[in-house]
């Protein structure tokens, strides 16, 4: 299961396209499209509003294991908890510190 949402900064961690940075266009499953990474090119038949026809560039999905999210420049790596009311919140360690990214679940 993805923690991430659509329009969370993120690093790619493995693959072609190691090192880039942009939002989530997209979650598909365990997959994510990410703006401008693992882009793709489709031919696009002729059609009665584009009599030429193209070639257009596509993000395809890439597996969500192979982001991670930017906080700062550098990716950080999510985990999640229980508080004590029963609320599920991601968080992520800054140093020593626990930095609260998203609630997940209201507490009862």
């Amino acid at each position: 299961m993805s923690y991430l949402k659509k329009d969370d900064p993120v690093i790619v961690l493995s693959g072609n396209n190691k090192g880039l940075k942009g939002q989530i266009l997209r979650v598909l499953g365990d997959k994510v499209i990410v703006q401008g990474v693992n882009v793709r090119k489709r031919h696009v038949k002729p059609t009665q509003q584009n009599p030429k026809g193209s070639i257009v560039q596509v993000e395809k999905p890439i597996n969500a294991s192979n982001v991670a999210l930017e906080v700062g420049g550098t990716p950080v790596r999510l985990r999640t908890r229980r508080t004590d009311t029963g609320a599920k919140e991601i968080y992520y360690k800054e140093g020593d510190k626990e930095v609260v990214y998203r609630t997940l679940k209201k507490g009862r």
